[in-house]
């Protein structure tokens, strides 16, 4: 299977749907209420709060209400009207509806499947400064998905994302940096990614992280630190962890397990 057709699966799960949260700011009651039911999950309620402000062009009503369609929360679901409100709100600038209609045209739900018009939708969101596209828009480009494969303009959009703090960019700026992939090969850039990722929980930047440490790749050699980041990952159930966890602790002593597991449960107080 190409890369391709390994990659689109994998984009679709990972940029589904987004849902605006309220913002303690905002001044709409109307909005605020309809919020609020959706919260307590009375979509019915949420439907009819937000359908009227949608009629008058406010574009996160379109876009709330999209999301139910799409969704099927209060209504019965129709991702073909969840991408019409989408694109409604998308003409109107909103970057969180450019980023879900850019996702339907990339999967082909409710609307034919268009990478080039999804390319556009993305760079739309994407100038806004919205992370999430910022990111799948580098994806695109390293696949070459709508767009001629370009691998440094790949670095630079997910580089964007990636000092935003979007984890998964993080996660890949530091593969990137590892493999020489649109920017010059550098071990140290890497751990440094990888551990930003890695600090936020994303389970595969920890399990990066934990290699490189094993392999003293970019930093020095630490087995208990290596154990420590790929025990993290296990426990989120990562498979390549899991493996690794055990691979790693056929080369350590007893002391040195310990002391890894020690980190983990101060990592994890602290986190509570």
């Amino acid at each position: 299977m190409s890369d391709r057709k390994r990659f689109l699966p994998r984009l679709c799960a990972a940029f589904g749907c987004l849902l605006l949260a309220f913002s303690a700011g905002d001044a709409r009651a109307d909005f605020n209420s309809g919020w609020q039911a959706y919260q307590r999950g009375d979509f019915f309620t949420a439907m009819e709060e937000w359908r009227p402000l949608a009629e008058v062009g406010d574009t996160r009503a379109m876009f709330n209400l999209g999301t139910m369609f799409d969704e099927g929360k209060g209504v019965a679901r129709d991702q073909k009207r969840a991408v019409e409100l989408w694109g409604e709100a998308a003409y109107s600038g909103y970057a969180r509806a450019q980023h879900n209609l850019a996702h339907a045209l990339i999967s082909g739900g409710g609307a034919e499947r268009n990478l080039e018009r999804a390319v556009h939708w993305l760079h739309e969101a994407a100038y806004q400064g919205f992370a999430k596209s910022q990111y799948t828009l580098g994806k695109m480009f390293s696949y070459g998905l709508g767009v001629p494969r370009d691998q440094v303009r790949a670095f630079d959009w997910i580089q964007k994302a990636a000092n935003s703090g979007n984890p998964r960019a993080e996660y890949n700026i530091g593969k990137m940096y590892r493999d020489g992939v649109g920017v010059e090969a550098d071990l140290k850039k890497a751990v440094e990614w990888y551990r930003r990722a890695a600090q936020q929980d994303y389970a595969k930047a920890q399990a990066g992280l934990a290699r490189r440490y094993a392999k003293g790749e970019g930093v020095a050699r630490d087995m208990v630190e290596a154990l420590f980041w790929m025990t993290m990952a296990a426990d989120q159930g990562l498979p390549r962890a899991l493996g690794g966890r055990r691979e790693l602790q056929t080369e350590m002593s007893a002391a040195e397990i310990e002391a890894a597991r020690q980190r983990v449960s101060e990592w994890k107080a602290d986190a509570n």
